[in-house]
């Protein structure tokens, strides 16, 4: 798993000071334009919403039920324009929304874009980075995904499995070559003064044309 440096910079796809963090569910009326919004709890939970991949742009990702009757459903994102969720149209998925208490008043947020027998697509983290553990499908050798920052102010980014790990500095990304064959990109979007972070990792078939290969 040998870090691939990015020489172009990718661009967040927000303004916002978490980044991946504050993306939310909304119920989809797309034949009038508009969304309304489902009301999320505070603090900590889990959310989430199963779908197929309908459409998708820079920060939504809209989900067809499975079931006749039930809406659509708009998720909205912050990822990286790195990643292009447009390989996903068609393919049935699991959006899951993880926010726990982190540090100080700082939420730590996962998102998880899973598929078919729990395949994962997307692990996009906001928050503090110590002790991380990724599960990843079991075609994947059960072998997790272990992330931890370096104590060394805005230092790099490690991440790999218990056998073998790579340092990821801020903007850059590597590839993940997993036993099954599977290839996942890690890439640290960004890490602040204040210990946190936010990575994601995500299939190498979502690498967009600005991902370095």
């Amino acid at each position: 798993m040998k870090p691939v440096q990015h020489e172009e910079t990718f661009h967040e796809r927000s303004s916002d000071a978490d980044a991946l963090a504050s993306w939310g569910l909304l119920l989809a009326e797309k034949s009038s334009g508009g969304t309304s919004s489902v009301a999320l709890a505070e603090g900590a939970f889990t959310s989430t919403i199963d779908g197929v991949v309908d459409a998708a742009d820079a920060e939504h990702l809209w989900l067809k039920p499975h079931a006749d009757g039930d809406p659509a459903v708009c998720v909205t994102h912050h990822l990286p324009d790195c990643v292009d969720l447009q390989p996903l149209l068609g393919v049935s998925i699991r959006a899951t929304m993880v926010c726990e208490e982190g540090s100080g008043s700082r939420l730590d947020r996962t998102l998880i874009l899973t598929g078919d027998r729990g395949r994962v697509w997307v692990i996009a983290r906001s928050g503090t980075v110590h002790g991380i553990t990724h599960p990843l499908s079991p075609s994947c050798g059960d072998a997790p995904l272990h992330a931890a920052l370096s104590q060394r102010p805005l230092g790099p980014l490690s991440i790999g499995t218990s056998k073998l790990q790579c340092l990821i500095s801020v903007g850059a990304s590597a590839i993940l070559a997993m036993p099954d064959g599977s290839r996942f990109r890690a890439t640290h979007v960004k890490r602040r003064t204040d210990g946190t972070a936010v990575y994601v990792i995500a299939d190498a078939a979502l690498s967009s044309k600005r991902a370095v290969s």
